[in-house]
């Protein structure tokens, strides 16, 4: 079959078919318009999402393309990120009866379903469900997408309405037209206003499975049924996003609508959730892409540093722009380097890690992961408490969480103290770890025992006696804890893993339970840590083991893979360890030296504590 191809140099194209047409009456076949993305010819195994745009009365399908600049306009957006790549396809409504409804002579809304979508299927590599479908229009075509939505809300995931001509209103252009009478009545028959107002129960659950657009302009002559449409839907409990400001109904409009509704249809990136009150960048895409724009006419040169070094584009009128390489699920400091002085984002929150203040960006986790989520469970406290340590010889900070229940009972309760790593301190796990999260979810859920958790600052000159001096006693008499090494656990990640092995090998009457994140031992001493090596405490053990294996009811480590940096001294240290006759349990999570494995392993590790 011939079709003409609209390509712009991005690689985007839209193509001019027909298909075979069986229920529409005096028609063999039928035409349409399809935008296939940059990367469908490249990516043969690769699926897409679907979007219908329909179009308006005394309009042709082309002109999503030649008023629109669909193609040019969907390039644009996927290159900045803004919306993942997807195959959108522009059906003609305009032949004959003008119309997107069925009626007994021209059942187009039968031949849309039963004809149009299935060859589209079969033709495309689209993804055939619900939650890969969408529909959007202008006008005529924004009424059409709309009772497609009531109609069929089992087909599509949203509904986007651009100024859709929704019930009968005076059109001077129908006055004319030997149809108009017939139009205006198949408009009316499926007035969407009247079919929420006048939907059942069951009805009303089905169409809350759809996200409903609704988009147009204060000038618009289908302002007031768009806004009562709106109504309709809220009136019945029925969530819908209304977008409106200056516009009429013409494509000055539309195209600023097209560019909303392929935002949102398209995967547009949601803002960060660490940003800072009505900050919409960072953000993030679906593909855990992060988008960066921010206003700064007088700077020179501007970076993002998220893993790697991402330099920004500055446009015109003084925006800085750039996206990354995909990240990994969790929690991840990022800095910007502004004409060579790094700094934090003023967009983020700030976070005390890599020895300064840093911001945040937090990747979301998968749909089915929601372990770290904030839930309505019973949630504990996490309090700062001040005291002066004569180690230090100063006054220092720890942040101690209590389980739920805690202010309501008399009970005592086990204790696990948990360490930061190197250029963090005592806020890393409450703030970036989220162990009170962590803790409150496990605990709701019987998968760990209610217990108390300190952490303290280990930017100390003798970690361990600044922990069993100070911290320790502290805490004791601050909060109900049990007394009795069964009743103690001490845990740290990367330098807090290596004070937690120094303290517990050179004290093992004190702590039952021991864990260690992404840490070990250095290969070789290092300098600016006393012992770094282990050799000391290799030697203990060495002299030990039955005992050391007696006393710790679990010695625990984990790793996040081989891209930890920690991995190599790790496995090094566990080879010895085998060597010596030390018993222990090793679980990897992929993540590499990161929040994302140290929130894992607290979670994982928690379940095994004081059973």
């Amino acid at each position: 079959m011939l079709f003409l191809t609209v390509a712009t140099s991005a690689g985007s194209r839209t193509e001019e078919r027909k298909l075979p047409c069986g229920l529409l009456d005096g028609f063999t076949e039928w035409d349409y318009s399809v935008c296939l993305p940059d990367s469908y010819d490249k990516e043969k195994d690769r699926t897409y999402p679907v979007l219908y745009l329909l179009h308006g009365g005394g309009c042709p399908h082309t002109q999503w393309e030649d008023n629109g600049h669909l193609s040019a306009l969907v390039d644009e957006l996927v290159a900045s990120g803004e919306m993942e790549e997807m195959i959108i396809v522009c059906p003609e409504a305009n032949k004959h009866r003008m119309s997107w409804v069925n009626d007994e002579v021209w059942p187009y809304e039968d031949f849309f379903f039963k004809e149009f979508i299935p060859h589209i299927e079969n033709t495309f590599r689209v993804r055939a469900d619900k939650y890969s479908r969408y529909i959007g229009g202008f006008s005529m075509g924004g009424g059409g997408a709309v009772v497609y939505g009531l109609h069929h809300p089992e087909m599509f995931r949203a509904v986007y309405d651009m100024t859709g001509y929704l019930r009968r209103q005076p059109l001077d252009f129908l006055k004319s037209d030997p149809l108009g009478e017939w139009r205006q009545q198949a408009v009316e028959r499926n007035n969407p206003i009247r079919t929420v107002m006048e939907g059942s129960k069951n009805d009303i659950d089905r169409w809350k499975t759809v996200s409903w657009f609704i988009d147009c302009g204060e000038n618009d002559f289908t302002f007031d049924a768009n806004k009562d449409f709106v109504s309709a839907l809220k009136e019945k409990g029925i969530v819908c996003d209304w977008k409106t400001g200056e516009g009429n109904h013409n494509w000055d409009y539309w195209q600023k609508a097209l560019r909303r509704a392929l935002k949102v249809v398209g995967g547009a990136p949601i803002s960060a959730a660490w940003n800072v009150r009505r900050a919409e960048y960072p953000c993030v895409t679906k593909d855990h892409r992060v988008v960066f724009r921010m206003k700064a006419p007088d700077a020179r040169h501007l970076v993002v540093d998220l893993g790697r070094r991402y330099e920004m584009s500055k446009s015109a009128d003084g925006y800085w722009t750039c996206i990354t390489d995909p990240q990994s699920e969790g929690f991840h400091y990022y800095f910007l380097i502004a004409d060579g002085l790094r700094v934090a984002d003023p967009n983020s929150e700030t976070f005390f890690g890599c020895s300064q203040m840093a911001s945040g960006i937090e990747i979301p986790y998968s749909e089915d992961i929601d372990k770290f989520e904030m839930k309505d469970v019973p949630h504990g406290d996490v309090h700062r408490i001040r005291y002066y340590s004569d180690v230090e010889r100063a006054w220092r900070r720890m942040y101690v969480y209590t389980p739920a229940g805690y202010e309501e009972n008399d009970n005592r309760y086990p204790v696990l103290y948990l360490q930061h790593g190197g250029g963090e301190d005592e806020r890393g796990w409450s703030h970036q770890g989220l162990c009170d999260i962590i803790l409150d979810n496990l605990i709701a859920e019987k998968k760990a025992v209610p217990m108390i958790i300190v952490m303290a600052d280990g930017n100390t000159k003798d970690f361990t006696a600044e922990l069993l001096q100070c911290v320790r006693p502290v805490a004791e008499k601050r909060f109900r804890i049990k007394a009795g090494r069964e009743n103690r656990a001490l845990a740290g990640l990367s330098m807090g893993g290596i004070q937690t092995l120094s303290t517990v090998v050179s004290h093992p009457d004190d702590f039952a339970y021991v864990g260690v994140f992404s840490s070990g031992w250095f290969r070789t001493s290092q300098s600016f840590m006393a012992n770094s090596s282990g050799e000391p405490y290799y030697k203990i053990l060495a002299e030990l083991p039955d005992y050391y294996n007696k006393q710790f009811r679990q010695l625990w480590f984990s790793m996040g893979g081989k891209e930890d940096i920690a991995y190599e001294n790790c496995k090094a240290m566990l080879g010895r360890m085998d060597g010596i006759g030390i018993r222990y349990t090793y679980y990897e999570y992929p993540g590499g030296h990161t929040w994302p494995v140290w929130r894992e392993s607290l979670w994982k590790f928690a379940q095994l504590l004081f059973k």
